[in-house]
C-alpha cells in the first residue's frame, strides 16, 4: 500500500557522519558491504526497523504524514546556507531528450529506491540485496541532523543473506 513504514532520527554514529562530511559532492556509488557507508536496515547497527512506523503519504491536517515530515525538514535545510543533502539510492539518467516525469527538467535525471532495497518478492525480487538500502539524510549547520528511512508494507524485515525474504 502507499502507506510507508517510516523512521525519522536526529541521532546517528558520529562515525558515519564523519565519514559522510569528508565526501567530495556529486554522486558516489557505494560498494554494498560492511564497513562502510553503505545502509542496511537489517544489518546496520542504526537503523531499527522495530521503530518504524505506517505513516500515510498526504492527510489533511498539519505535520502528520510522510509529505509533511519531508517538506519541513527539506525547506529547512534550503533556508540554511551550508546544509546538505545526502540521497542513498539508485542513481538514473540522465535521459538524453527525455524530460523528468514529474518535475519536468530535461535531461531526466536522479535518484530513485530512496527505500528499503531487501525482504521484496514478486515483480521486486530483483531489487533485493544487503547493504544497499537507501535514506534521505539532511545535515544542518551546527552538526545536527535528520536521517529518514522508508520502507512498503509489503517488504520483509526477516531476510536471508542475499537479501530475499524468508
Amino acid at each position: 500500500p502507499s502507506t510507508v513504514l517510516f523512521r525519522c532520527t536526529t541521532v546517528l554514529p558520529a562515525s558515519f557522519t564523519t565519514a559522510l562530511q569528508a565526501l567530495p559532492a556529486g554522486a558516489k556509488k557505494l560498494p554494498h558491504k560492511a564497513g562502510g557507508l553503505a545502509i542496511d536496515y537489517l544489518r546496520s547497527d542504526f537503523v531499527s526497523p522495530k521503530l518504524m512506523r505506517p505513516l500515510a503519504p498526504d492527510v489533511p491536517g498539519a505535520n502528520n504524514d510522510l509529505k509533511d515530515q519531508l517538506e519541513t525538514a527539506t525547506l529547512k535545510a534550503m533556508a540554511q546556507p551550508g546544509a546538505m543533502v545526502y540521497a542513498f539510492g539508485s542513481k538514473w539518467g540522465p535521459e538524453k531528450g527525455k524530460p523528468d516525469t514529474y518535475f519536468h527538467f530535461t535531461p531526466g535525471n536522479g535518484i530513485h529506491d530512496i527505500h528499503m532495497n531487501q525482504g521484496n518478492s514478486g515483480s521486486f525480487a530483483s531489487d533485493n540485496g544487503p547493504w544497499q538500502d537507501g535514506a534521505l539524510i539532511l545535515e544542518y549547520p551546527g552538526n545536527k541532523w535528520s536521517a529518514f528511512f522508508f520502507a512498503f508494507q509489503s517488504q520483509s524485515f526477516k531476510t536471508d543473506a542475499t537479501g530475499n525474504p524468508v
